[in-house]
């Protein structure tokens, strides 16, 4: 009995260990792998019911991806961004082709196709309705930056004090009453009304494309938006 406890021991560890070397390559996803990578987190349970996350699909198969229903596309763990299914072989082969073996590098390609409601095409991306904010931060796009700028008459926002000058302009006519480029000392001491927030919270669904764009993240109670997710969707109707 000792003997054949022992082998399981050793085959279970032999199974998870090039998963846990991935997770230690980058410190900041350790409690990913072990959550994502392995199943039922730390190896014990019903293998099936802890990780099947789609028929015939595991947190496993698709690693270092995350799946989420609400989104008709993943997330990759290690960048904490989006990736659509056309995209999930380039991004792994260039971005992470020293992080994720190539045997786990085409199971994930492959598997993430499996996924139902997936975008399939680039051109489907433009037909999806990001959200305009949320009420908690999405979990698999990292801690949100806290210099957010969001327009006082729409839902515009960035990071960038001249591009938002630049659209309250051009959109709404409204003009700062701080001038454009570095202020002077003096202008430094004085407080200037501004047609928007600043020190907004606020996440972006990917790095690149059409939904690079910010969006504010409420969790303080004073919301526009609802529970993160809620708000997408393929048509636009909210």
């Amino acid at each position: 009995m000792s003997s054949d406890k022992h082998t399981h021991t050793h085959t279970h560890t032999h199974t998870f260990t090039q998963a846990a070397h991935i997770a230690r390559a980058h410190q900041g996803l350790i409690l990913m792998a072990e959550d994502t990578s392995r199943p039922g987190g730390d190896g014990g349970g019903d293998m099936e019911e802890d990780v099947e996350i789609a028929p015939g699909v595991t947190r496993e198969d698709i690693y270092p991806f995350v799946y989420d229903k609400t989104y008709p596309f993943v997330f990759c763990s290690v960048c904490e961004s989006g990736i659509i299914v056309p995209s999930a072989s380039t991004h792994l082969r260039t971005m992470h082709k020293e992080l994720v073996p190539a045997q786990q590098r085409n199971k994930a390609t492959y598997t993430v196709g499996l996924l139902p409601n997936m975008i399939q095409k680039e051109q489907e991306l433009d037909d999806y309705q990001g959200p305009v904010s949320v009420r908690k931060a999405i979990p698999y796009l990292g801690e949100p930056r806290t210099d957010g700028l969001k327009c006082a008459v729409c839902s515009h926002m960035c990071r960038n004090a001249r591009n938002m000058q630049q659209h309250c302009r051009r959109e709404h006519g409204l003009v700062s009453e701080r001038g454009v480029g570095a202020p002077s000392r003096a202008a430094r001491k004085l407080r200037f009304r501004v047609p928007w927030r600043e020190g907004v919270k606020c996440q972006r669904l990917f790095k690149k494309r059409k939904h690079s764009r910010w969006f504010e993240v409420c969790d303080d109670g004073a919301i526009l938006g609802v529970d993160h997710g809620s708000e997408t969707g393929r048509d636009g109707a909210g």
